[in-house]
């Protein structure tokens, strides 16, 4: 007496099991009905969801690389970029950037102020505490060319290259509990004493923030880098020449120090932004469109298929069953297949998304990103017409299922 509800309770269990296998064979048998119709439906919701991914990531990628290339505060700011994909110097290149030529490009009229941004992630420990940061070599001019403020102590200068000295940006002091000037902290493997801190700036140079940097000088951080060649180059142009003087002068004076300048992209964010908005706006409007027709063709075909298969199975099933028993289960039945169809639809959607974004990404050359909001467009696109194709004929069909049992019943 006592095991008898439990063994009721596993052979629920088991029926239950038994009735969702069913119901999943029986979708499965349904869907190698719709033959061609069902390859085309999936490879409508693919395109379409592929498409409308693609041109979020664009967007993202974009705005990514432009934070890349350009700090946010001064759009009239340079710079001089090497090309990753650069490869190998060509012959004409007798060098890479170096200090003395940036020496050199700092004593023409045409540049106010400059500096590099040698970038490199570290593990930085101080008082129990372990953070990973990005430790900045630049030159004194880096903080004129970003305006930058101090608040204690002073900015790194030309005595630094062979010192452990180091500035901190105002959101790591914060983390680490407001050391004070004259501190020492463990970055790597190096010991480096804090001569500075700054003030809190809403600047973003390239594609880390300012407030959350440690700054010391750039040769001094050459010397313990694996890759130590400088590849960006951040410069306040002069305000008494025109903007559209700077990039023709710019190259003139780098291919007389350096030699072949193909490597190098000089630019700043106005030239560029003007440049990339006539590459990626045709093509936005073509992802768009191509989403957008994809996924109506998609819908098209998916409603006409449910409404089908609605109609062709309701007179069987209804013979055999009462008609609020086939209610409830045609719309179990309905209900997974249109689940098992938008699911196949959703994750080959964004199988072909991560494909085709990362051969744009090589094309491109930009950072290969995960893109949460074209993710978060396919997720909500792909209910939303799985809702209005099963629910709309649904309704259609079984309320003039309704209406002819009322008028059947009248009759007699």
């Amino acid at each position: 007496m006592m095991n008898r509800p439990v063994l009721n309770g596993s052979i629920e269990t088991m029926v239950n099991r038994q009735k969702i296998l069913a119901r999943l064979r029986l979708a499965l048998s349904h869907f190698r009905l719709f033959g061609r119709q069902l390859w085309l439906l999936l490879l409508g919701f693919w395109l379409g969801f592929s498409a409308l991914y693609c041109l979020f990531f664009m967007i993202e990628a974009f705005r990514t690389e432009t934070a890349r290339r350009f700090p946010t505060r001064g759009r009239n700011l340079f710079s001089i970029i090497k090309e990753e994909a650069a490869g190998v110097p060509a012959p004409a290149q007798t060098r890479p950037l170096d200090l003395e030529i940036l020496h050199v490009l700092q004593q023409s009229d045409f540049i106010t102020d400059l500096s590099p941004e040698l970038r490199d992630q570290q593990l930085l420990r101080h008082q129990g505490q372990e953070i990973e940061i990005s430790v900045i070599g630049v030159l004194p001019g880096y903080r004129r060319v970003h305006g930058l403020q101090l608040r204690e102590g002073r900015f790194i200068n030309d005595l630094d290259k062979n010192c452990r000295t180091c500035v901190l940006g105002a959101q790591l002091h914060q983390l680490l509990h407001r050391p004070s000037v004259g501190d020492c902290l463990y970055a790597g493997n190096q010991v480096y004493e804090i001569a500075g801190i700054l003030h809190p700036t809403t600047g973003m140079a390239g594609e880390f923030d300012i407030n959350a940097g440690l700054f010391v000088h750039v040769a001094y951080l050459q010397q313990f880098l694996l890759h130590p060649e400088i590849r960006k180059v951040t410069l306040r142009p002069s305000a008494a020449i025109e903007s559209q003087r700077i990039k023709p002068a710019l190259e003139k004076v780098l291919q007389r120090l350096v030699g072949d300048i193909r490597g190098y992209e000089i630019s700043n964010q106005q030239l560029y932004l003007r440049r990339i908005f006539y590459r990626i706006n045709g093509l936005s409007i073509f992802l768009g469109t191509l989403g957008a027709t994809f996924l109506l063709a998609a819908a098209w075909t998916f409603l006409r298929l449910m409404t089908a298969t609605m109609l062709d199975r309701w007179g069987f099933i209804q013979v055999v069953s009462t008609p609020e028993q086939y209610r409830r289960n045609a719309f179990l039945q309905f209900g997974l297949e249109t689940v098992l169809l938008i699911l196949a639809g959703i994750l080959g959607g964004l199988l072909s998304s991560l494909t085709f974004t990362a051969i744009i990404s090589r094309m491109t050359g930009w950072p290969f990103a995960f893109s949460w909001r074209g993710m978060a467009i396919v997720i909500v696109l792909g209910p939303a017409t799985a809702f209005v194709c099963f629910w709309y004929p649904f309704q259609r069909i079984f309320g003039y299922s309704r209406a002819l049992s009322s008028s059947m019943g009248g009759t007699k």
